[in-house]
């Protein structure tokens, strides 16, 4: 999964490069590929420690989204028409930083550094952060109108429920918000938690 991600990076550069975008050209490759080899590492070394998977599987979804966005930019704007299923493809940006968030925020705190919880009461916030992924991830996938603001429509969108989602949206955006700093400091995130799960098990 690490070299596919990696794939995928090298793919989103390329994509960034064909619409004539710099904005992250530099940090975004960065940031995703410490936070894929940080995530393969660990995941490689302690496979029973979830650590490294959520570090792995975060660089994918924020990866996959930003191919999709590219995709879509190319083929609905910068070269209309020349790509296929681009519209669909396109969606895949509206709620997969969603779980690509909520893994570095929620889930490695509560995992780290030794794949375990601090104690099982802590199970009901597992629950909690998993049952808000799912919900704000299908609200995202579903939200009418343009997908984050990138010109681009969401095919799937339902505008009989723009009310129910106009109530949320400060929620969903907030989180987008917080997904593209995270994606700036992941770098530091990956190579520091690395260090210091390294150190724990030196000490240990």
């Amino acid at each position: 999964m690490c070299g596919l991600t990696l794939a995928l990076i090298a793919c989103a550069v390329a994509l960034a490069l064909l619409n004539g975008s710099n904005t992250g050209a530099v940090s975004f490759p960065l940031a995703m590929t410490a936070s894929a080899v940080a995530g393969g590492f660990v995941a490689s070394r302690r496979p029973t420690n979830p650590v490294g998977c959520f570090f792995l599987g975060s660089a994918a979804c924020f990866t996959l989204a930003e191919v999709a966005n590219g995709y879509a930019t190319y083929g609905l704007l910068t070269a209309s028409a020349t790509l296929p299923a681009a519209q669909a493809v396109g969606w895949l940006q509206s709620w997969l930083f969603v779980p690509g968030v909520l893994l570095l925020l929620s889930f490695v705190p509560l995992y780290f550094p030794d794949g375990r919880l601090v104690s099982p009461r802590w199970r009901w916030v597992v629950r909690f952060a998993l049952f808000f992924s799912v919900t704000v991830a299908v609200f995202s996938a579903l939200s009418p109108g343009e997908i984050q603001n990138q010109g681009i429509l969401n095919p799937l969108g339902i505008e009989a429920l723009r009310p129910v989602f106009d109530l949320l949206d400060t929620l969903a955006f907030a989180l987008y918000l917080l997904s593209c700093s995270l994606r700036q400091r992941a770098w530091w995130c990956a190579t520091g938690a690395l260090g210091a799960w390294s150190a724990s098990r030196s000490s240990g």
